[in-house]
Parts: structure tokens; C-alpha cells; sequence
């Protein structure tokens, strides 16, 4: 879900990047317009048909420090916790490397309350 406030070189990075969501002992790669069978494989091991994927970093896409983006991700991460969904780890990231996002992936939240976290964190999108 993206904001209809960004640039389209925004939109680009966000569409490019890479979406890493980490399940014990592995990792799958999740890119905007490709189906994952590895991840329809978690969801279905977990109950779940569906997910969202979002950070509490850099809002509005703008660059904070590290310490600020790791509270305001903990402050994220317990309300995840306080409504009960259950979630996996991720980073967000562009394809070159360049630079990289602590995610959340929660299993099973409905998209009414995925976007309230996101707007309530200030991020331009996340994944639906």
C-alpha cells in the first residue's frame, strides 16, 4: 500500500527493494508483483492467509539515527505484541545495498489495522 504523497523515484525504491522476512533457520526474499511459495508455505504452517509488512523507521522516509528508529520500532514491536498477532522478523532493503530497514511481518492482521500501524508510525507504505 503506498501513500498517493510520494515521488515516482520514491515509489521506484520501494517497488525495487527487497523484503527479507527471517522463519527459523532461514530467510525468503519477498519482491512487490512476485509470488512466494515459501511464504504461502509459512502462512499456511501458521493458520494465516495473509500478512502485512511494515517498519516504524525513518518516517515519512526521511533518514533518522539509529537510535531513534531502534525505539520507535520497539514501540511498534509491543503494540504488535499488546494486540496478540503473531510476527516474524525482517529487514527491508534496496537491491543495491544501500541501505536497510528492521521490519515486522505480522501474520494474519486484517488491512484496516496495518494501516492504522502504519499511519500511526508515519510510513509512506507497506506491504499488503
Amino acid at each position: 500500500m503506498l501513500s498517493s504523497k510520494i515521488s515516482r523515484e520514491l515509489e521506484n525504491a520501494y517497488l525495487n527493494s527487497i523484503y527479507k522476512v527471517f522463519v527459523r533457520d532461514k530467510e525468503i526474499d519477498l519482491r512487490i508483483g512476485k509470488k512466494s511459495l515459501e511464504m504461502d508455505m509459512v502462512l499456511e504452517e501458521f493458520g494465516f492467509d495473509n500478512f502485512a509488512f511494515l517498519t516504524a523507521a525513518n518516517p515519512k522516509s526521511t533518514p533518522k539515527p539509529e537510535s531513534e528508529n531502534r525505539k520507535r520500532n520497539t514501540k511498534l514491536e509491543n503494540e504488535i505484541i499488546q494486540k496478540e498477532f503473531i510476527f516474524l522478523s525482517g529487514i527491508a532493503q534496496a537491491q543495491n545495498g544501500d541501505w536497510q530497514e528492521k521490519s515486522f511481518c505480522i501474520l494474519g492482521i486484517d488491512l484496516k489495522t496495518a494501516k492504522a500501524f502504519a499511519e500511526k508510525f508515519e510510513q509512506n507504505a507497506f506491504l499488503y
